[in-house]
């Protein structure tokens, strides 16, 4: 068999992240795997590649837009990388 596209939802609220998986394993064929935090996500991205990213810019430990830039994926992908990237605003 052939195996499933991976994604990778990276938020930190781990509420809406369980929530957007598990959305994304009911409608599409994607294998989903969720990281909260941006130095794991850093490192996952190293070590494997993923099909698609949807990415929380607000994270606990960095903002995504750093992840992005200290990750060598996003220049060396040797395809189109799906991204979605997710901002709130939170009023004061």
């Amino acid at each position: 068999t052939m195996a499933r596209p991976q994604a990778l939802v990276i938020v930190q609220d781990t509420v809406l992240s369980d929530l957007v998986c598990e959305l994304l394993e009911q409608e599409t064929p994607l294998s989903i795997e969720a990281i909260h935090d941006a130095q794991p996500a850093l490192e996952r991205l190293q070590g494997n590649p993923v099909d698609m990213v949807l990415l929380d810019m607000h994270l606990s430990d960095g903002a995504g837009i750093s992840l992005l830039n200290q990750c060598d994926y996003w220049r060396t992908s040797p395809k189109n990388l799906p991204l979605i990237v997710s901002t709130a605003l939170h009023a004061g």
